[in-house]
């Protein structure tokens, strides 16, 4: 019997897994996004950095009211109190919050029981004063800290004061909230995220950044900002250098995690395009032995390709090449640019190392599919060097020939898997990766 000496089939486990876990990314993406954090922490990964997401409007200065200085009020009526909209009148709102001016010297706004009277606010001497009046009543309300700038644009045509609202919290548990001070009308705060840490594998660390933006698919990138409806985006990188940036598509979701390493796939019969599914693998492959240089412990990262979404928005579920991810070297450098193509145009693939025999399924002796670990194999250099190299195991995963469904359950070394990604190529036996189901 041939023995391979390198080679050993056992699963790699990382001890830390959270076991495969729903993940619903539905209308909310601030819901989806605190999910998300939870689970990252869940996995041992730790907040390490957090910045709220901001607000701009801007409003005509002619819009607010000024008082007339001199006078004795009187109490409101139930009409006014019911926000009947005057002529003197000047609306906003936040949220089911409507905030309305009033002259102090012509009414007290004595509102009855039940009213909220924290959104009337009084008209200044000046339009300034005034529009400063409304960010402090908006900051009284807790949920948004409100500044004002001077006039923005012409002065003889009026200008505008440019109000900034953030959120009183961490990052983006608020970005859902409508604003409507100026313009534009009913947008919300943006830009918030939380930037979580994996534990450190011999110096070498991940962060994934949680963050909502506004993108748009043109010209086959992603712009960061611009007119479009916001969503959940994940930036991966590595503390050897380099990142990669993917927006997350609405759908219901799988999360699996560690340590060192967490992936994201369609749950059964999600259907992936453009505006719909996606899936994201991320890992620290951890060096068999060290042997191959400098970086030893390679960051690892299969997601969707920016640049044309209807095609690769879900590969990672479907081929184990991976033609399309990207990956570092034995550099330990992330580089979004050199894995992204076939060895067609000169650039080599990612593989997974698994051992089988060509046109028919690996089993044993008495007929059970075996199973064994997958290898990462990595270039040191995807254009130009020697040929690609082991990096490692995935964690947490096993694979095995033939052709089991996505979903699929099966028992192996006392613990219960699931199958979340498979090939199927032509002419030949499929390859069948299983993630473990149960925590630790």
């Amino acid at each position: 019997m041939l023995i391979d000496p390198f080679y050993i089939p056992d699963a790699k486990y990382s001890g830390t897994s959270t076991g495969v876990r729903t993940f619903e990314y539905g209308s909310s993406y601030v819901n989806a996004g605190v999910s998300l954090v939870s689970l990252l922490m869940a996995a041992g990964w730790s907040v390490v950095d957090s910045f709220p997401s901001v607000a701009i409007q801007r409003r005509p200065a002619y819009y607010f009211q000024t008082n007339i200085g001199a006078g004795t009020p009187g109490e409101m009526s139930p009409v006014q109190c019911a926000n009947t909209m005057g002529a003197s009148w000047r609306r906003a709102s936040v949220g089911s919050l409507i905030y309305n001016s009033y002259d102090p010297y012509i009414h007290t706004p004595t509102c009855p029981a039940g009213t909220n009277v924290m959104r009337w606010f009084e008209a200044g001497e000046t339009t300034l004063d005034t529009a400063n009046n409304l960010a402090d009543k908006i900051t009284e309300g807790g949920v948004f800290s409100v500044s004002v700038s001077g006039i923005i644009g012409d002065p003889s045509a009026g200008g505008s004061y440019e109000f900034t609202l953030i959120p009183n919290v961490p990052a983006f548990e608020f970005d859902e909230i409508p604003i409507g001070i100026g313009s534009p009308v009913g947008s919300t705060s943006l830009r918030g995220y939380y930037t979580l840490r994996s534990p450190s594998l011999n110096d070498i660390y991940l962060e994934c950044k949680v963050e909502t933006r506004i993108t748009n698919n043109s010209g086959g990138f992603f712009a960061y900002d611009g007119v479009g409806t916001p969503k959940l985006c994940l930036t991966i990188t590595s503390s050897a250098g380099g990142s990669y940036y993917m927006p997350l598509m609405p759908g219901s979701y799988y999360f699996c995690g560690c340590n060192y390493q967490f992936a994201i796939w369609p749950q059964a019969g999600q259907v992936a395009s453009r505006n719909a599914n996606t899936s994201m693998f991320v890992s620290l492959i951890e060096a068999p032995d060290g042997w191959h240089g400098a970086g030893g412990n390679c960051p690892f990262v299969v997601g969707a390709n920016n640049g044309d979404l209807n095609i690769y928005a879900d590969h990672f579920r479907t081929q184990l090449h991976w033609s399309q991810s990207l990956a570092c070297g034995h550099s330990g450098v992330m580089d979004d640019t050199q894995y992204l193509k076939g060895t067609c145009d000169g650039y080599q693939t990612v593989a997974m190392l698994v051992r089988g025999t060509k046109g028919r399924p690996t089993v044993s002796l008495a007929g059970q599919p075996l199973v064994q670990a997958p290898y990462i194999v990595l270039p040191a250099n995807p254009t130009a060097g020697p040929e690609a190299e082991i990096a490692g195991k995935l964690w947490d995963i096993v694979t095995t020939s033939g052709n089991a469904e996505i979903g699929a359950s099966m028992m192996h070394d006392g613990r219960r898997w699931e199958c979340f990604s498979t090939t199927r190529p032509t002419g030949d036996v499929g390859c069948d990766m299983w993630m473990l189901k149960s925590a630790g």
